[in-house]
């Protein structure tokens, strides 16, 4: 049988401008997470975020340590659901559990340059540093994996030079894997993009995993923003 699997968050964000430093901003977000495995499990979870942006001209740093307090996740599972197929496929029932997520540290650096009048390019890099000594990563170091990201977004600009449509593109997942026949080769992740600027509303779409279309292992994801004043 099919069923869905959910992940919602409820954020609160607060940001701020320190007076002795030019172009540093440093923000938080308190938030909330709900999960579910159809009808078969759900949790509630808590964590904290904390982030800092660096500009100067057309660069940018950034760095975001997520889960800086742990998330923990509690869990519930509604065991009637599968515990007959459970207990004759010899498989151990799940109990209620509480998952801890540890802090991750988040590292960019991005540069914007002008193509015409009114279209801008922004190229980026970034990584996920994790320190959980469970990830298989193209770049890891004892207990630490490094994940790699590389993306550009095209943007369009209004007459009161406004950015207000973007096209993006990108690459996650560099991993070594074995190729069909079977030699050592470098694998990742294709992703793409759009998003739509109106007034103090953003609308942003993106498509992940399209290397993988064949395999239903795409995901869509869809965010809007309301920016107050």
């Amino acid at each position: 049988s099919s069923f869905s699997s959910t992940d919602f968050a409820t954020l609160l964000s607060y940001a701020w401008v320190p007076n002795k430093v030019d172009g540093l901003s440093l923000g938080t977000s308190v938030k909330v997470i709900y999960r579910g495995a159809g009808e078969f499990a759900n949790s509630w979870g808590f964590g904290i975020d904390i982030g800092a942006v660096y500009k100067k001209g057309n660069l940018n740093l950034g760095a975001s340590l997520k889960d800086a307090t742990n998330t923990f996740n509690a869990w519930t599972f509604n065991t009637t659901t599968f515990e007959e197929a459970f207990i004759n496929t010899g498989n151990e029932i799940p109990r209620n559990s509480v998952l801890r997520i540890p802090p991750s540290l988040r590292l960019g650096i991005a540069y914007k340059l002008s193509l015409a009048k009114r279209v801008k390019v922004l190229l980026a890099l970034d990584s996920n540093t994790f320190f959980d000594g469970e990830r298989s990563s193209l770049i890891t170091l004892g207990g630490m994996s490094v994940d790699p990201h590389a993306g550009m977004e095209f943007s369009y600009l209004n007459s009161q030079k406004e950015p207000i449509a973007f096209l993006r593109l990108g690459a996650y997942n560099l991993q070594n894997e074995k190729n069909l026949e079977g030699e050592d080769s470098i694998g990742f992740f294709p992703t793409a993009g759009l998003g739509v600027a109106i007034n103090s509303f953003k609308i942003d779409y993106a498509l992940a995993n399209i290397g993988n279309l064949s395999e239903n292992l795409h995901s869509h994801e869809v965010s809007i923003q309301y920016m107050m004043e």
